[in-house]
Protein backbone atom coordinates (compact mmCIF):
# COMPACT_ATOMS: atom_id res chain seq x y z
CA UNK A 1 0.00 0.00 0.00
CA UNK A 2 3.13 1.72 0.59
CA UNK A 3 4.52 1.31 -2.78
CA UNK A 4 1.44 2.39 -4.13
CA UNK A 5 1.11 5.68 -2.88
CA UNK A 6 4.46 6.60 -3.11
CA UNK A 7 3.98 5.59 -6.66
CA UNK A 8 1.10 7.99 -6.93
CA UNK A 9 2.62 11.02 -5.46
CA UNK A 10 5.95 10.61 -7.94
CA UNK A 11 3.45 10.23 -10.67
CA UNK A 12 1.48 13.40 -9.52
CA UNK A 13 4.98 15.54 -9.28
CA UNK A 14 5.61 14.63 -12.59
CA UNK A 15 2.28 15.84 -14.23
CA UNK A 16 2.87 18.66 -12.67
CA UNK A 17 6.50 19.87 -13.38
CA UNK A 18 5.58 18.85 -17.26
CA UNK A 19 2.25 21.16 -17.84
CA UNK A 20 3.22 24.59 -19.44
CA UNK A 21 3.24 27.93 -18.33
CA UNK A 22 0.70 30.96 -19.08
CA UNK A 23 2.00 33.16 -21.66
CA UNK A 24 3.18 36.39 -20.26
CA UNK A 25 0.84 39.66 -21.08
CA UNK A 26 1.68 41.14 -24.47
CA UNK A 27 3.59 44.30 -23.80
CA UNK A 28 2.87 47.33 -26.05
CA UNK A 29 5.42 49.12 -28.04
CA UNK A 30 5.92 52.78 -27.10
CA UNK A 31 4.95 55.64 -29.77
CA UNK A 32 4.49 58.93 -30.32
CA UNK A 33 1.25 59.81 -32.46
CA UNK A 34 -0.01 63.22 -34.16
CA UNK A 35 -3.71 63.42 -35.85
CA UNK A 36 -3.67 63.17 -39.42
CA UNK A 37 -5.46 66.68 -40.05
CA UNK A 38 -7.75 68.25 -42.99
CA UNK A 39 -6.91 71.96 -43.52
CA UNK A 40 -6.01 74.41 -46.12
CA UNK A 41 -2.47 74.06 -47.18
CA UNK A 42 -0.38 76.05 -49.95
CA UNK A 43 0.66 74.68 -53.02
CA UNK A 44 4.31 75.24 -53.54
CA UNK A 45 7.29 74.83 -55.58
CA UNK A 46 10.35 74.43 -54.09
CA UNK A 47 14.29 75.59 -55.61
CA UNK A 48 17.51 76.15 -55.05
CA UNK A 49 18.21 80.09 -55.16
CA UNK A 50 20.87 82.52 -54.77
CA UNK A 51 20.72 86.26 -53.58
CA UNK A 52 22.03 88.59 -56.43
CA UNK A 53 22.25 92.42 -55.78
CA UNK A 54 19.60 94.63 -57.61
CA UNK A 55 22.00 96.83 -58.41
CA UNK A 56 25.99 96.58 -57.67
CA UNK A 57 28.45 99.10 -59.23
CA UNK A 58 32.62 99.19 -59.41
CA UNK A 59 33.51 102.43 -58.67
CA UNK A 60 36.26 104.35 -60.55
CA UNK A 61 37.39 107.78 -60.65
CA UNK A 62 36.66 110.63 -63.28
CA UNK A 63 39.51 112.34 -63.03
CA UNK A 64 43.17 111.74 -62.54
CA UNK A 65 44.62 112.28 -59.17
CA UNK A 66 46.02 110.77 -56.03
CA UNK A 67 44.02 109.41 -53.28
CA UNK A 68 43.73 111.97 -50.06
CA UNK A 69 41.30 110.56 -47.92
CA UNK A 70 39.02 108.05 -47.11
CA UNK A 71 36.23 108.84 -45.78
CA UNK A 72 34.59 105.49 -44.69
CA UNK A 73 35.17 102.05 -43.41
CA UNK A 74 35.44 98.70 -45.59
CA UNK A 75 32.17 96.83 -45.52
CA UNK A 76 29.80 99.66 -43.89
CA UNK A 77 26.14 100.60 -44.86
CA UNK A 78 26.48 103.76 -46.50
CA UNK A 79 23.62 105.95 -47.72
CA UNK A 80 23.42 107.23 -51.05
CA UNK A 81 25.07 110.44 -51.60
CA UNK A 82 27.88 109.76 -48.93
CA UNK A 83 31.38 110.99 -49.51
CA UNK A 84 33.51 107.83 -49.84
CA UNK A 85 37.17 109.22 -51.00
CA UNK A 86 38.81 112.54 -51.39
CA UNK A 87 40.82 113.12 -54.49
CA UNK A 88 43.59 115.90 -54.18
CA UNK A 89 42.02 118.94 -55.19
CA UNK A 90 44.57 121.13 -55.44
CA UNK A 91 45.16 120.58 -59.38
CA UNK A 92 41.71 121.64 -59.74
CA UNK A 93 41.22 124.35 -57.78
CA UNK A 94 44.43 125.92 -59.82
CA UNK A 95 42.33 125.14 -63.07
CA UNK A 96 39.26 126.56 -61.65
CA UNK A 97 40.95 129.49 -60.86
CA UNK A 98 42.57 130.66 -64.36
CA UNK A 99 39.55 129.07 -66.21
CA UNK A 100 37.63 132.06 -63.97
CA UNK A 101 40.48 134.68 -64.50
CA UNK A 102 40.97 134.01 -68.07
CA UNK A 103 36.92 134.77 -68.11
CA UNK A 104 37.48 137.63 -66.26
CA UNK A 105 39.69 139.39 -68.37
CA UNK A 106 37.97 138.70 -71.55
CA UNK A 107 35.01 139.69 -70.08
CA UNK A 108 36.34 143.17 -69.71
CA UNK A 109 37.97 142.99 -72.86
CA UNK A 110 34.28 142.35 -74.03
CA UNK A 111 33.13 145.57 -72.65
CA UNK A 112 35.80 147.78 -74.21
CA UNK A 113 35.18 145.89 -77.81
CA UNK A 114 31.30 146.83 -77.61
CA UNK A 115 32.42 149.79 -76.97
CA UNK A 116 34.62 150.15 -79.72
CA UNK A 117 32.08 148.48 -81.97
CA UNK A 118 29.15 150.99 -81.23
CA UNK A 119 31.54 154.14 -81.73
CA UNK A 120 32.60 152.78 -85.12
CA UNK A 121 29.04 152.14 -86.35
CA UNK A 122 28.20 155.83 -85.40
CA UNK A 123 31.78 156.74 -87.56
CA UNK A 124 30.59 154.53 -90.46
CA UNK A 125 26.90 156.14 -90.56
CA UNK A 126 28.48 159.71 -91.24
CA UNK A 127 30.99 158.38 -93.49
CA UNK A 128 34.15 158.97 -91.33
CA UNK A 129 35.19 155.99 -91.24
CA UNK A 130 35.03 152.94 -93.82
CA UNK A 131 33.23 149.69 -93.77
CA UNK A 132 36.61 147.76 -93.77
CA UNK A 133 37.37 149.78 -90.63
CA UNK A 134 34.05 148.78 -89.16
CA UNK A 135 34.01 145.37 -90.14
CA UNK A 136 37.26 145.17 -88.54
CA UNK A 137 35.71 145.97 -84.98
CA UNK A 138 32.65 143.76 -85.18
CA UNK A 139 34.96 140.92 -86.60
CA UNK A 140 36.96 141.32 -83.54
CA UNK A 141 33.70 141.52 -81.00
CA UNK A 142 32.24 138.80 -82.23
CA UNK A 143 35.85 136.44 -82.02
CA UNK A 144 35.84 137.50 -78.39
CA UNK A 145 32.07 137.09 -77.66
CA UNK A 146 32.79 133.08 -78.89
CA UNK A 147 35.94 133.02 -76.72
CA UNK A 148 33.81 133.76 -73.63
CA UNK A 149 31.87 131.04 -74.50
CA UNK A 150 34.79 129.00 -74.48
CA UNK A 151 35.85 130.60 -71.42
CA UNK A 152 32.59 129.61 -69.57
CA UNK A 153 32.78 126.65 -70.51
CA UNK A 154 35.84 125.83 -69.39
CA UNK A 155 35.08 127.32 -66.16
CA UNK A 156 31.99 124.70 -65.94
CA UNK A 157 34.39 121.70 -66.82
CA UNK A 158 36.89 123.00 -64.21
CA UNK A 159 34.30 123.04 -61.46
CA UNK A 160 32.97 119.42 -62.55
CA UNK A 161 36.54 118.43 -62.81
CA UNK A 162 36.68 119.94 -58.88
CA UNK A 163 33.52 118.44 -58.07
CA UNK A 164 34.79 115.00 -59.35
CA UNK A 165 37.34 114.96 -56.88
CA UNK A 166 34.73 113.77 -54.10
CA UNK A 167 33.51 110.23 -54.70
CA UNK A 168 30.16 109.64 -53.54
CA UNK A 169 27.81 106.32 -53.10
CA UNK A 170 25.16 106.48 -56.28
CA UNK A 171 23.04 104.96 -53.87
CA UNK A 172 22.36 102.96 -50.50
CA UNK A 173 24.48 99.72 -50.32
CA UNK A 174 27.47 98.37 -48.56
CA UNK A 175 30.91 99.01 -49.58
CA UNK A 176 33.23 95.96 -49.79
CA UNK A 177 36.97 95.71 -49.42
CA UNK A 178 39.13 98.88 -50.41
CA UNK A 179 41.10 98.25 -54.01
CA UNK A 180 43.29 101.59 -53.38
CA UNK A 181 44.36 103.05 -49.94
CA UNK A 182 45.09 106.60 -49.20
CA UNK A 183 48.33 108.26 -50.97
CA UNK A 184 47.20 105.76 -54.43
CA UNK A 185 47.36 107.60 -57.59
CA UNK A 186 44.41 106.83 -59.72
CA UNK A 187 43.52 107.32 -63.61
CA UNK A 188 40.64 108.80 -65.02
CA UNK A 189 37.95 105.84 -65.48
CA UNK A 190 40.45 103.12 -65.08
CA UNK A 191 41.87 102.48 -61.55
CA UNK A 192 38.94 100.85 -59.26
CA UNK A 193 38.24 101.66 -55.86
CA UNK A 194 35.68 99.59 -54.16
CA UNK A 195 32.61 98.07 -55.01
CA UNK A 196 29.25 99.19 -53.49
CA UNK A 197 26.84 96.49 -53.34
CA UNK A 198 22.73 97.30 -53.24
CA UNK A 199 21.78 95.35 -49.96
CA UNK A 200 17.95 96.50 -49.57
CA UNK A 201 16.33 95.48 -51.69
CA UNK A 202 17.74 92.52 -52.85
CA UNK A 203 16.88 89.28 -55.60
CA UNK A 204 16.55 85.89 -55.40
CA UNK A 205 17.08 84.28 -58.67
CA UNK A 206 15.81 80.88 -58.58
CA UNK A 207 14.99 78.10 -61.87
CA UNK A 208 12.06 75.83 -61.69
CA UNK A 209 11.02 72.52 -63.83
CA UNK A 210 9.46 74.31 -67.18
CA UNK A 211 5.72 71.93 -66.44
CA UNK A 212 5.41 74.82 -63.94
CA UNK A 213 5.53 77.88 -65.74
CA UNK A 214 1.96 78.04 -67.36
CA UNK A 215 0.97 77.91 -63.39
CA UNK A 216 3.33 80.39 -62.94
CA UNK A 217 1.70 82.92 -64.88
CA UNK A 218 -1.84 82.67 -64.52
CA UNK A 219 -1.08 83.19 -61.04
CA UNK A 220 0.63 86.04 -61.40
CA UNK A 221 -1.49 87.69 -64.06
CA UNK A 222 -4.33 86.86 -61.20
CA UNK A 223 -1.99 88.57 -58.68
CA UNK A 224 0.40 88.56 -56.25
CA UNK A 225 2.90 85.79 -56.11
CA UNK A 226 4.62 84.95 -52.53
CA UNK A 227 8.31 83.58 -52.07
CA UNK A 228 9.92 82.82 -49.14
CA UNK A 229 13.19 81.79 -48.66
CA UNK A 230 15.31 80.24 -45.52
CA UNK A 231 19.02 79.99 -45.44
CA UNK A 232 21.72 77.73 -43.60
CA UNK A 233 21.77 78.16 -40.00
CA UNK A 234 18.30 79.81 -39.82
CA UNK A 235 15.96 77.54 -37.66
CA UNK A 236 12.52 78.71 -38.26
CA UNK A 237 12.91 82.05 -39.61
CA UNK A 238 11.31 82.61 -43.06
CA UNK A 239 11.66 85.86 -45.34
CA UNK A 240 8.55 86.91 -47.72
CA UNK A 241 8.88 88.68 -50.65
CA UNK A 242 7.23 88.48 -54.30
CA UNK A 243 7.97 87.53 -57.51
CA UNK A 244 9.19 90.21 -59.94
CA UNK A 245 10.67 88.70 -62.47
CA UNK A 246 9.97 85.43 -65.70
CA UNK A 247 12.78 84.76 -68.08
CA UNK A 248 11.84 85.19 -71.57
CA UNK A 249 12.99 81.72 -72.31
CA UNK A 250 13.06 78.31 -70.83
CA UNK A 251 16.72 77.01 -70.95
CA UNK A 252 16.13 74.11 -73.53
CA UNK A 253 19.74 71.94 -72.04
CA UNK A 254 18.03 71.66 -68.72
CA UNK A 255 14.44 72.36 -68.90
CA UNK A 256 14.11 74.96 -66.74
CA UNK A 257 12.62 78.17 -66.37
CA UNK A 258 14.06 81.11 -64.22
CA UNK A 259 12.70 83.65 -61.89
CA UNK A 260 13.68 86.14 -59.53
CA UNK A 261 11.42 87.58 -56.73
CA UNK A 262 11.94 91.00 -54.62
CA UNK A 263 12.72 90.83 -50.54
CA UNK A 264 12.27 94.31 -48.61
CA UNK A 265 15.72 92.65 -46.60
CA UNK A 266 15.07 95.68 -43.93
CA UNK A 267 17.28 93.57 -41.68
CA UNK A 268 20.06 92.68 -44.13
CA UNK A 269 19.54 88.84 -43.59
CA UNK A 270 20.02 87.45 -46.98
CA UNK A 271 23.25 88.69 -48.49
CA UNK A 272 24.60 88.75 -52.03
CA UNK A 273 26.33 84.99 -53.36
CA UNK A 274 24.60 82.96 -50.78
CA UNK A 275 22.36 80.21 -51.04
CA UNK A 276 18.95 79.92 -49.91
CA UNK A 277 16.15 77.52 -50.07
CA UNK A 278 12.99 78.93 -52.04
CA UNK A 279 9.32 78.32 -51.73
CA UNK A 280 7.26 79.65 -54.51
CA UNK A 281 3.09 79.77 -53.45
CA UNK A 282 1.10 79.43 -56.45
CA UNK A 283 -2.43 79.21 -54.23
CA UNK A 284 -4.08 77.12 -51.19
CA UNK A 285 -5.65 73.45 -51.58
CA UNK A 286 -8.51 73.74 -49.15
CA UNK A 287 -9.18 70.24 -46.88
CA UNK A 288 -6.06 69.11 -48.01
CA UNK A 289 -5.08 66.09 -45.44
CA UNK A 290 -1.49 66.83 -43.61
CA UNK A 291 0.34 65.02 -41.51
CA UNK A 292 3.80 65.50 -39.75
CA UNK A 293 6.81 64.57 -41.88
CA UNK A 294 7.99 62.24 -39.50
CA UNK A 295 4.61 59.95 -39.97
CA UNK A 296 5.66 58.55 -43.19
CA UNK A 297 8.02 55.92 -43.95
CA UNK A 298 8.74 54.49 -47.29
CA UNK A 299 9.56 50.68 -48.01
CA UNK A 300 10.16 48.56 -51.49
CA UNK A 301 6.46 48.96 -52.15
CA UNK A 302 6.46 52.74 -51.78
CA UNK A 303 5.21 54.77 -48.96
CA UNK A 304 3.34 54.68 -46.03
CA UNK A 305 2.06 55.51 -42.63
CA UNK A 306 1.34 53.71 -39.09
CA UNK A 307 -2.50 53.86 -38.28
CA UNK A 308 -3.23 53.60 -34.50
CA UNK A 309 -6.53 51.27 -35.06
CA UNK A 310 -9.17 50.09 -32.69
CA UNK A 311 -7.83 48.08 -29.73
CA UNK A 312 -4.46 50.04 -29.84
CA UNK A 313 -3.47 48.07 -32.91
CA UNK A 314 -1.06 49.76 -35.25
CA UNK A 315 -2.18 49.17 -39.13
CA UNK A 316 0.24 49.46 -42.09
CA UNK A 317 -2.08 52.30 -44.71
CA UNK A 318 -0.37 52.76 -48.05
CA UNK A 319 -0.37 56.20 -48.71
CA UNK A 320 0.51 58.75 -51.47
CA UNK A 321 2.64 61.98 -50.56
CA UNK A 322 1.92 65.06 -52.79
CA UNK A 323 4.41 67.47 -51.27
CA UNK A 324 5.92 68.53 -48.08
CA UNK A 325 5.08 71.95 -46.87
CA UNK A 326 7.44 72.62 -43.71
CA UNK A 327 7.18 69.73 -41.32
CA UNK A 328 4.00 68.55 -43.16
CA UNK A 329 3.53 66.07 -45.64
CA UNK A 330 0.12 66.46 -47.81
CA UNK A 331 -0.72 63.51 -48.61
CA UNK A 332 -3.41 62.86 -51.68
CA UNK A 333 -4.34 59.36 -50.70
CA UNK A 334 -4.47 56.78 -47.94
CA UNK A 335 -5.76 58.70 -45.85
CA UNK A 336 -9.16 60.47 -45.20
CA UNK A 337 -7.95 63.30 -42.31
CA UNK A 338 -8.73 62.52 -38.57
CA UNK A 339 -6.81 59.34 -38.49
CA UNK A 340 -3.89 58.93 -35.67
CA UNK A 341 -0.62 58.29 -37.17
CA UNK A 342 2.38 57.09 -35.73
CA UNK A 343 5.18 59.98 -35.59
CA UNK A 344 7.80 58.09 -33.65
CA UNK A 345 8.89 54.72 -32.72
CA UNK A 346 8.04 52.93 -35.96
CA UNK A 347 10.82 50.54 -36.44
CA UNK A 348 9.71 48.67 -33.55
CA UNK A 349 6.17 48.18 -35.06
CA UNK A 350 4.55 45.22 -36.94
CA UNK A 351 1.29 45.13 -38.76
CA UNK A 352 -0.91 44.45 -35.70
CA UNK A 353 1.19 45.72 -33.25
CA UNK A 354 0.14 47.04 -29.71
CA UNK A 355 0.97 50.17 -28.98
CA UNK A 356 1.24 52.72 -25.74
CA UNK A 357 1.10 56.39 -26.68
CA UNK A 358 4.02 58.11 -25.02
CA UNK A 359 3.75 61.97 -26.19
CA UNK A 360 1.66 63.66 -28.77
CA UNK A 361 3.21 66.82 -30.44
CA UNK A 362 1.48 70.18 -29.37
CA UNK A 363 -1.65 71.19 -31.25
CA UNK A 364 -1.87 67.70 -33.22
Amino acid sequence: MKKTTLALACAAVLLASGAKKPAPPEQPVPVAVAKALKKAMPVTVSATGSVETIRTVTLTPQVDGQIQAIKIKEGQTVPSGALLMTIDPAPFLQALQRAQSALLQNQEQLKFLKIEEERYRLLLSSGAVSQEDYDTHKTNLEKMAAQISGDEAQVETAKTDLGYAQIHAPFSGQTGAFLVHEGAVVSKNSTQLLTLNQIAPVYVKLSIPEKHLGDVRKRQAAGRLKVTVTHQGETGTRHEGELTFIDNAVDQATGMIMLKATFPNKDHALWPGQFVDATLTLSTQKDAVAVPVAAVQSSQQGSFVYVVGPGQRAKMTPVVADRTVGDEVVVSKGLEGGETVVTDGQVRLREGSLVGVKASPAGR
